[in-house]
């Protein structure tokens, strides 16, 4: 069961990332989640109420921006941003350009990957 604080679900396939990510918003007001598992993360956004997903683009088994997607599919108000290390070689096809709100280069800077997620959570807040 989630608390009332926003919730920030975080998919990576690498230990040291999800760790330095929940520890980058450990002191932010939001409830953050972490796993290496699409299919997990599909199912917090079936239960509701994640309200922005960060996750990896290359990943075993299914693709940033195609869990993005269904991401978008299940629950369009939850703000999407893909993580990668190969800007260059992520494909958005136009679809897909919509669910990817925002495109982060690993490694990134935690004030700016902060200042956003924190941007995207006040925008998706009643009021």
């Amino acid at each position: 069961m989630r608390g009332s604080r926003p919730l920030v679900a975080v998919v990576d396939d690498e230990p040291g990332v999800l760790a330095a990510l929940a520890r980058m918003l450990r002191s932010e007001p939001c409830e953050v989640r972490t796993t290496s598992s699409p299919w997990e993360l599909l199912e917090w956004v079936r239960e509701g109420g994640v309200d922005v997903v960060l996750s990896d683009h290359a990943m075993p088994g299914m693709p940033g921006t195609e869990l993005l997607q269904r991401v978008e599919e299940i629950s369009p108000e939850t703000r999407g941003v893909l993580l990668t290390a190969h800007r260059g070689r992520v494909g958005l096809h136009p679809g897909g350009r919509r669910a990817v709100g925002r495109l982060v280069d690993k490694p990134w800077n935690d004030a700016e990957l902060k200042g956003l997620i924190l941007g995207l959570l006040k925008r998706g807040s009643p009021g």
